[in-house]
Formats: structure tokens, sequence, C-alpha cells
């Protein structure tokens, strides 16, 4: 999966704006923000746990985070979410305010081919 990095949204747009910026996500230069699995694990009834490779900004490490899927009438909808700490992606260099610890929360849908 891999997503346009300039669609990052907090729901200020002053700050997108900022996040698209070199110090953070350097869009300009990292158009993509992706993910690649490896395994997929049924955990329970529409409950799955993937490991695979996220990459930002040219760094890859390896996640893996709980989600569900659930069944539309044209595909599914996967939800889903992890924390990454932000220094490892070299995402926001040193902030007294900013936490290392960023929340990530995913909704994809999928369509029958």
């Amino acid at each position: 999966v891999s997503v346009n990095a300039a669609s990052i949204d907090t729901d200020i747009k002053a700050r997108d704006n900022h996040l698209k910026k070199e110090d953070y996500f350097y869009v300009e230069r990292y158009p993509k923000i992706s993910f690649i699995s490896k395994t997929i694990i049924k955990e329970g009834a529409g409950q799955y746990k993937v490991t695979g490779m996220l990459e930002i900004k040219g760094v890859n490490k390896e996640i893996n985070f709980t989600f569900t899927a659930n069944p539309v009438a044209d595909g599914y909808v996967f939800k889903g979410g992890f924390r990454i700490n932000r220094k490892d992606f070299k995402v926001g260099g040193k902030s007294l305010i900013l936490s290392d610890q960023l929340s990530v929360n995913l909704s994809v849908s999928a369509r029958k081919n």
C-alpha cells in the first residue's frame, strides 16, 4: 500500500503545510509513504495481525499491527492503527513540545474486480 505523503491531514491546514516540508515528511523528495506486508495472521472473526515494512523518507522499518476487515457491497474496508517513533524515520528533528511517538490510523477501501 502506498499513499501520497502530501495527503497528510491533521485538520489544521497550516500544520499540514508545515509537515510537508524538509524537516518533517519532505514530500517534494519523498512523495510516497509505503507499507509492504510480509505476513498476515487471522486472530479472530474479521481480526488480523499484519507484519511488514514501513517506508517513510527512505527509511524502512519492520512494524506489526492489528486491523479489521469488514465486507461491504463492492469489496472490503480495512481499519487499523499503530504507533511509531518519528525519530526512527527522521521526522521532525529535535523538539521539546513534539512527542516522539506518533499515532497512525488507517482506513482503506478495496473494491472487487
